[in-house]
């Protein structure tokens, strides 16, 4: 039977959500299964030609030779002492003349690079390399709309995301800058012994040898201590970022091996591994998997017992609230030791956006609602809802995030017809325990153990709370939603902020905004609806978000971006003329305007932001 105003948007009927719920449930449907190259997810890549001072610490020279080939492969990242060489080596070289058999009673030194005292040639700092070109911003299109007028060292606020006019007309540009590549000491470190040195009577060299052999023991057991330790504390020494870096994904997004094979890798899709390009460049970078559909506030535990590890604890009062389990799933964790003090750059695209910044607000200031239920019933209650945990999070970077909502989720997104036919589809799959994880769980949509089909369908029916619930992610990215959690975050005056926002529409001769012909495809439709709505300075988006929603909370301070990194305030970059929702993570695979290198650029520059702000954050 045919089916009438299948795209008739501006009607806004029931065909019409139909026909874009592929761009909130199925994005990159069209897309091939990504390649499987190589591994994706929290696991780091290995690489044998980085050494760290814990694995150089479980070498011993024996002689010489030795000592000149471990000083050969010795790499110092980041180091900022000159190595040149002064008349101190002459000087100290000539005092070994006087020196006699009481070598074998001085104390005993460990073999590290500051602590020579003889026969040691220091050598010049390897040249800094630049680790990228800059990057060619696309040209803006002239633009006759008047845009507000800042300055950058004010702060700014609005009151109401109605008055925000979005800054179309501005471009990006990727500054030069350069970063110092890793030190690697070379040859002639070590010199050799004088001729007329004292030759060792059979007891000193005896006496030596033992002092070696406890050495090398006790290096070695150090060194085992240390690799009992987290990675990223044994990594310090490789990685440019002091602190690691967490990319969450947004609304419908999936990674690890919860990824429908339909869909193409969500950070970077087939042009681009963003996780590893970053590793291989330096960074140390993870990826967190949280629930493709739940709230924000829900996505925000899941995402602290990613981080940490964990059972996840949704909170005996949030749980009796919306009338789901307290409990999910269990992470290993990929920081354990993450605490006050050891902090981390969190970096979301879309939705993951908002996520993190309610993460940041239970971290520090917890959850009333829970300190009071458990004085009042009892019971447990999870540290993240003590509040406390301040000096945890370094960084705070939005990608395309609807900070106040959008309209595809007012029109679209939040039908019931949608959500059911979302919520239909996680509980079939659920029920035939397949592989994709819809993150609904706690809603009690996985099966009981040898509960029978019919059984299953009615329980699940019967839920009445699962289908009119706003703890989701449907209500969340409303206007509404997105004003609910702006009224309960705060900005953390010891955390930097900092925004990036697309556009990938253009004005039409009636004052409304079109969808760009080179628009993710899923994303064109809801462009165009976005484009019409009665709020002028909402029509202009990126596909899926209202450039005004993606700058800052309409309720928070803000300012615009400089090369001088401030605390406590939005930092807005400019607007990304021509760039679409997923533009952001690579996803269109189509999209021949944004190539590998331009992704690999923008990536770079957000990593090397970011390990700026660690001297700001200290």
């Amino acid at each position: 039977m045919k089916q009438k105003h299948v795209y008739s948007i501006r009607k806004f009927k029931i065909g019409a959500s139909s026909a874009v719920i592929a761009s909130f449930f199925f994005i990159g449907l069209l897309q091939t299964p990504v390649s499987a190259e190589s591994t994706y997810g929290g696991q780091k890549p290995s690489d044998a030609s980085h050494q760290t001072h814990v694995q150089l610490e479980k070498q011993q020279p024996s002689d010489e030779e030795s000592q000149k080939s471990l000083k050969d492969t010795e790499t110092y990242p980041n180091n900022g002492v000159s190595h040149t060489q002064t008349d101190e080596n002459t000087r100290a070289q000539n005092n070994q003349k006087e020196q006699t058999s009481s070598h074998d009673t001085t104390s005993s030194v460990p073999l590290t690079y500051a602590s020579q005292t003889e026969n040691h040639v220091k050598a010049p700092q390897a040249a800094q390399q630049p680790l990228n070109s800059p990057v060619k911003a696309p040209m803006p299109k002239p633009s006759n709309e008047d845009t507000p007028s800042t300055t950058p060292s004010d702060a700014k606020q609005t009151q109401s995301p109605y008055t925000v006019q979005p800054t179309s007309s501005a471009t990006y540009a990727v500054k030069d800058e350069k970063t110092a590549a890793p030190q690697t000491l070379k040859s002639n470190e070590w010199t050799k012994p004088h001729v007329g040195q004292p030759v060792k009577t059979d007891l000193a060299s005896t006496r030596e040898q033992e002092k070696a052999t406890t050495q090398t023991q006790s290096r070695q057991r150090q060194a085992e201590k240390l690799n009992e330790q987290p990675s990223q504390k044994a990594k310090q020494n490789y990685y440019k970022n002091r602190d690691p870096i967490v990319l969450v994904h947004g609304f419908n997004g999936f990674v690890d091996d919860k990824n429908p094979t339909v869909l193409s890798h969500y950070w970077g899709g087939e042009k681009l591994n963003i996780r590893q390009y970053l590793e291989e460049n330096g960074y140390n970078t993870y990826e967190a998997s949280v629930s493709a559909f739940g709230s924000n506030y829900d996505r925000a535990v899941e995402l602290y017992y990613y981080i940490k590890g964990g059972r996840v604890d949704y909170g005996a009062a949030h749980a009796a609230k919306y009338g789901h389990e307290r409990y999910g799933n269990t992470y290993e964790g990929i920081y354990k030791d993450w605490e006050p003090g050891k902090k981390i750059h969190l970096v979301g695209h879309s939705m993951g956006g908002q996520t993190i910044r309610v993460l940041e607000e239970l971290l520090r200031n917890g959850s009333q609602e829970e300190i009071e239920y458990q004085k009042e019933h009892g019971g447990t209650i999870s540290p993240l809802f003590k509040g406390g945990h301040d000096n945890m999070v370094a960084s705070i970077t939005t990608l395309g995030t609807p900070h106040n909502g959008t309209h595809a989720a007012d029109l679209l997104g939040n039908e019931p017809i949608v959500r059911q036919f979302v919520f239909d589809f996680a509980a079939a799959l659920a029920k035939n325990d397949a592989r994709v994880d819809f993150g609904l769980n706690q809603w009690g949509l996985k099966r009981k153990p040898g509960e029978t089909d019919q059984a299953y369908t009615q329980r699940i029916k019967n839920n009445n709370k699962l289908w009119t619930t706003k703890d989701n992610g449907f209500y969340d990215l409303t206007r509404e939603g997105a004003s609910e959690i702006n009224k309960h975050t705060s900005l953390n005056p010891n955390i930097v902020y900092k925004t990036y926002t697309g556009e990938a529409t253009h004005a039409t001769l009636s004052g409304k905004q079109k969808a760009n012909r080179d628009l993710f495809l899923t994303f064109a439709l809801t462009a165009n609806v976005i484009g019409k709505v009665p709020e002028k300075n909402w029509r202009v988006n990126d596909g899926l978000v209202s450039v005004v929603s993606s700058l800052h909370p309409y309720n928070q301070a803000w300012t615009n971006a400089t090369d001088q990194i401030q605390k406590g305030i939005w930092q807005v970059t400019p607007v990304l003329e021509g760039w679409d929702h997923v533009d952001f993570v690579g996803q269109d695979t189509n999209d021949t305007n944004h190539t590998q290198e331009q992704l690999q650029n923008f990536w770079l520059n957000i990593a090397d932001d970011l390990v700026k702000t660690e001297e700001v954050v200290k």
